[in-house]
């Protein structure tokens, strides 16, 4: 962990029904995540998962989910090499 990371939950991250708070997910996609109502179904969906902003990049990162997502990764890279990608 570097010097001014911030480390937490999902049920953690602040709303403010201004802004859309990017989350990563099990696949290349980024959840997008405005109310209640989104982290709810977030929560649903991928758990109430340990997040670390990216203030590089404005989204809170997984590290839980990346050996799915390097799985994900290669299945679509595989898929593209067969049929091609756009």
């Amino acid at each position: 962990m570097e010097a001014g990371e911030t480390i937490m939950r999902v049920t953690e991250i602040r709303l403010t029904g201004e802004f859309y708070k990017r989350i990563e997910t099990t696949t290349d996609a980024i959840r997008l995540v405005r109310n209640e109502e989104d982290r709810a179904r977030y929560i649903e969906e991928f758990g109430n998962v340990v997040v670390r902003y990216d203030a590089d990049f404005k989204v809170y990162r997984v590290e839980e989910f990346n050996e799915q997502r390097e799985a994900f990764t290669a299945a679509k890279a595989r898929d593209c090499a067969i049929w091609g990608c756009e």
